[in-house]
């Protein structure tokens, strides 16, 4: 199963359009990457790359819109240098949450 990703609920103060242009540039390209990519592919990819890696509810930092409010984790998948993309997957479909401009934005890193 390739990901389809959906923008529907994507916060206003932490979208596309927060973004300078290339990091615009790297967000759709990571789309087209990733759109032809598998599940297994991105899980199995280093985090930091093509991957992506679980993030505790406890770190987010913008309000979750209402329809995510009970999930107790989120995903991240990297777009721009180690900037995230942030949101919930329901099967095949990535719901993006948060697109992270400046670092650390989105949720508290750890490293």
């Amino acid at each position: 199963m390739s990901p389809t990703f959906c923008l529907s609920f994507i916060h206003m103060n932490h979208n596309v359009r927060c973004l300078p242009k290339d990091g615009q540039a790297a967000f759709a390209r990571t789309l087209e990457v990733q759109s032809a990519m598998t599940w297994g592919d991105i899980k199995r990819s280093p985090r930091h790359a093509n991957g992506s890696e679980s993030i505790p509810k406890s770190q987010i930092r913008p309000s979750i819109p209402e329809p995510f409010s009970d999930q107790n984790e989120f995903l991240a998948i990297r777009y721009w240098d180690n900037r995230p993309m942030v949101g919930v997957r329901t099967r095949e479909v990535f719901h993006v949450l948060w697109v992270e401009s400046n670092y650390g934005d989105v949720y508290r890193h750890s490293h």
